[in-house]
């Protein structure tokens, strides 16, 4: 952990030694998971399981003096990688990925101890320090801004916005929130904006204004996260040319008239006029929510049936 914290908090001056950190400073590596082992309370040294990393650096080594070819270390290192840190032993290992390494190479292995190595050095690295007055921080890389984190995918803050610029989500946003119903859970927008919900969205300045009081919102996140989930599942749905069901139509409206707070679809648009603009936003809007409701249906169909093969990509 001190490697990974090291790495991360180098932009302020922090030094980072041994090849754990060179590895996470590198990104080779980013996730928590890759240092993470189990070990007894009243007795840390030795670990009782192997990390990952170090599992990593003992294959490649086997490797390169032939003691275990590239195609075993492969497998024996996807089967580690997918094994909970609390369960990594050599021996268990080897029997996930279905490798048995000659006795000499199980050895080799076993007597790798990266992490241990690292920990001497930077011993050895801070006693020199120490003799010489030189232990002090490194003047800080990036200035007083706060610490990047080590990688996009570890950690980061989530982006509500999915990558996309909000004036080109405004619209859409705007008119899901009105027809989804989710619009009701929020104080922001008036019930009395439900009637010209059509009109608000078909005015640039009225919708620009809306977006900025919503966007003050404590909710505002949650809610364009659940907007792009709906959105990136209706498109790849059109993108695998599926038809909803009669049952697909059906959950959708019932979901709706529950947002709306009506007992069920017909009631619901049974409250505006025929041909009134909000009825059609609710029509378009069910529609595209039987189309999510039949993507998730192929996706993870019950009953021992085979699932239709659907590649999910991003719009």
């Amino acid at each position: 952990m001190g490697a990974l914290r090291a790495a991360d908090c180098a932009p302020g001056g922090a030094r980072g030694i041994g090849i754990v950190y060179r590895l996470y400073q590198q990104r080779a590596i980013s996730s928590e998971d890759e240092v993470a082992v189990v070990y007894r309370e009243d007795q840390p040294f030795p670990p009782l399981t192997e990390s990952l990393v170090n599992i990593r650096v003992a294959l490649r080594r086997a490797v390169r003096r032939g003691l275990i070819t590239t195609g075993d270390g492969m497998r024996i290192v996807a089967a580690a990688a997918s094994m909970h840190y609390s369960g990594r032993t050599w021996r268990d290992v080897f029997a996930s990925a279905g490798v048995t390494p000659s006795m000499t190479a199980q050895h080799f292995l076993q007597a790798v101890d990266v992490k241990r190595r690292d920990a001497d050095v930077a011993f050895r690295r801070v006693a020199a320090w120490l003799s010489q007055d030189r232990l002090r921080p490194e003047a800080p890389k990036y200035g007083p801004q706060l610490f990047g984190l080590l990688e996009e995918g570890r950690e980061r803050s989530p982006d509500p916005l999915d990558g996309a610029d909000s004036d080109e989500i405004a619209v859409d946003f705007i008119r899901w929130l009105f027809a989804s119903g989710y619009a009701r859970r929020t104080s922001v927008i008036a019930p009395n904006h439900f009637e010209n919900a059509a009109e608000i969205c078909a005015d640039n300045f009225r919708v620009t204004e809306l977006w900025k009081a919503v966007s003050r919102s404590a909710e505002i996140d949650t809610a364009l996260v659940r907007f792009n989930v709906f959105r990136r599942a209706v498109s790849e749905a059109r993108r695998c040319a599926l038809s909803p069901e009669g049952r697909d139509f059906a959950l959708a409206g019932l979901e709706l008239a529950n947002a709306h707070r009506e007992a069920n679809w017909f009631e619901l648009v049974n409250r505006f006029e025929r041909g009134s603009p909000f009825r059609l936003m609710l029509k378009e809007q069910r529609d595209m929510l039987a189309l999510a409701k039949c993507l998730r249906r192929k996706l993870f169909s019950l009953g021992g049936q085979q699932r239709e093969k659907i590649l999910w990509q991003r719009k």
